[in-house]
């Protein structure tokens, strides 16, 4: 058992938190159990209004209404009487006593028990799960790919006969025309499964079998065909169905040839060009041109975001962390509630269908659990990164960031309202400091170079492109433009960005951040029959058993903080219960 108490100040706060007896137990790595003991003097007060406040509002048969003695008003409700002091006094005490021992919940403080005479000390046990200890790796031992996009004059020719082929005039073939690449065919279709059983109804679809068509067995087995003849295909599916992939694999169907349509696709050059009707585009020169510029950007994107989540796998691979169980199961349950209200959302009743059985998987919170603890401990990485290195994101920055969207979508931009946007948008705020923060873990990290055309990115298994010298990210294109970025500047090595040097008149750091806010209320649990001796705390979601007691005006719990990224909005304690005629409208008549 490890005793502490708060520092000594000359605030009246922090003079009256000094008289609070309190102990902490280190249940685990993060979980804490704090015993303490709060002077009636801190609370008395308190008590009195409350008491007041019931005498002057409920009657106590045998008394005018506010004349009942003290003790009887106490002792007639004084399981809702403890509840609310708890609630408006108790409470913002337990905070600040946490919070004066510097410790910094990230799940909901709980009483487990408290004890409450009238006249004495209040005694009360809270649990709760701090910020777990966090030893990040050698930042500049990470090592990752950079996998620099070039675009090709082949992609860019692939690009035009595409868009050639959008332009086409399309017309039915004759009767003995032979399918050929690039046709489109209407075919009537039927699958099976391994035993020959239909897998649904028979369904009339449409294929165009160009190179970029998906499935390649159907190319390879529809080409040379007629109308009226028929491929058998294996290895073909619906999208939804339930079943071991070499049963799959042993999957077929049919496909009757309907229809055959021919492409008469016009030459590329700059007629052509005219027709796709671009502003400012008028020339095969300038289209193509247009072309590189997106798809330079495209790759760029997706390049900066493979060397992100590098970033993000090394960190949490190698870093020292332990996330409260209670953490983790709260993530899941998020995902799990977003993946529900996306099948809410889904009208394709296939896709429905298959994420619903899905959804009643038995292990689904087993297989959920990784991709929690990897969320988790990648918001208390960041958080750290954000208060070691003293990132922060100003107002200005923001109001430029909005400034460049409204010129990118509309061309209309204007300064004048600069602090209005930088007050409005926190995904801003929040979008430039997570750029702010792989900026300088990008900077740290030993960044190796790889060329890189259209072609899918490796997931995994880097070890193979780390040849050669790491690459300074100084010399990069960031594709990041909404503030000046101190680790991509080639005039000075990386260096964390200080208040000090904000350009902004505003020194504070304007990410909240969700540890150093004001810690989250406790809650009761755990309800037991009220007495003078103990009682466990009143249940938020608990409702008075009928009795003589009269239920005061309900009072809501503020919310409380369930960890990083969380808007959750803690427990109210319910209060609600019968007046003393035995009505329950919370109100005498």
């Amino acid at each position: 058992m490890q005793t502490s108490g708060p520092d000594n100040s000359s605030t009246k706060k922090q003079e009256s938190v000094a008289k609070i007896q309190i102990s902490v137990e280190d249940i685990s790595i993060t979980k804490k159990h704090v015993s303490m003991l709060f002077p009636y003097s801190l609370f008395s007060e308190a008590l009195d209004l409350i008491i007041s406040e019931f005498s002057s509002k409920y009657q106590i048969k045998g008394f005018r209404t506010g004349k009942a003695p003290r003790n009887m008003v106490l002792n007639t409700y004084k399981k809702h009487i403890t509840d609310k002091l708890i609630n408006v006094r108790i409470i913002p005490m337990v905070n600040d006593a946490i919070r004066d021992i510097n410790l910094i919940p990230v799940t909901a403080p709980r009483f487990t028990k408290y004890e409450f005479k009238d006249g004495q000390p209040f005694r009360c046990e809270v649990a709760f799960e701090i910020i777990p200890p966090i030893k990040l790796p050698d930042l500049e031992s990470l090592k990752v790919v950079y996998f620099e996009p070039v675009v090709t004059e082949e992609y860019i020719q692939k690009l035009l006969k595409a868009e050639a082929r959008k332009l086409a005039t399309i017309s039915e073939a004759p009767a003995d025309y032979q399918i050929q690449p690039g046709d489109r065919l209407s075919a009537q279709v039927q699958l099976f499964d391994p035993s020959n059983k239909p897998l649904g109804e028979t369904e009339i679809g449409e294929y165009d079998l160009t190179e970029d068509f998906s499935h390649k067995l159907l190319i390879d087995n529809l080409i040379g065909l007629k109308v009226g003849q028929t491929a058998t295909i294996y290895g073909v599916y619906p999208q939804n169905i339930v079943m071991d992939q070499n049963d799959r694999d042993k999957c077929y169907g049919t496909f009757k040839v309907l229809k055959i349509y021919q492409f008469n696709i016009p030459v590329i050059d700059d007629e052509m060009i005219v027709d796709i009707n671009l502003p400012n585009i008028n020339t095969l020169d300038d289209y193509t041109k247009y072309l590189k510029d997106k798809i330079s950007k495209q790759l760029l994107t997706r390049a900066r975001e493979s060397l992100d989540d590098q970033i993000c796998e090394q960190l949490v691979a190698n870093t020292i962390i332990h996330v409260p169980t209670p953490l983790i199961d709260e993530q899941i349950d998020k995902n799990i509630i977003y993946y529900r209200n996306q099948l809410q959302k889904r009208t394709n009743s296939e896709v429905n269908e298959s994420l619903e059985s899905w959804l009643k998987d038995p292990d689904l919170r087993a297989k959920f659990k990784d991709p929690a603890l990897y969320t988790k401990k990648m918001t208390f990485i960041f958080q750290h990164v954000i208060d070691e290195f003293k990132i922060i994101v100003t107002d200005a920055e923001v109001a430029q960031a909005m400034h460049y969207d409204l010129a990118e979508y509309n061309d209309k931009a204007s300064k004048k309202d600069d602090k209005q946007f930088a007050d409005r948008d926190q995904n801003h705020r929040n979008a430039i400091l997570t750029d702010k923060i792989y900026d300088f873990l990008e900077a740290k990290a030993q960044v190796y170079i790889h060329q890189w055309d259209h072609s899918p990115l490796p997931k995994s298994d880097f070890e193979s492109y780390f040849v050669g010298q790491p690459v300074d990210m100084r010399s990069i294109d960031s594709l990041r433009p909404f503030y000046e970025n101190p680790y991509t500047s080639a005039q000075s090595d990386p260096k964390p960005e200080s208040s000090a040097e904000s350009s902004d008149d505003s020194q504070t750091p304007l990410y909240e951040n969700p540890y150093t806010s004001t810690p989250s209320d406790p809650k009761p649990e755990s309800p037991a029959e009220s007495s003078d001796e103990s009682a466990s705390g009143p249940s938020p979601e608990s409702t008075p058993e009928p009795s003589s007691e009269i239920a005061p005006e309900s009072s809501a719990e503020p919310a409380s903080e369930a960890g990083p990224e969380s808007n959750d909005q803690g427990d109210q304690t319910s209060t609600d219960g019968p007046n003393p005629d035995g009505s329950t409208s919370g109100q005498p008549d």
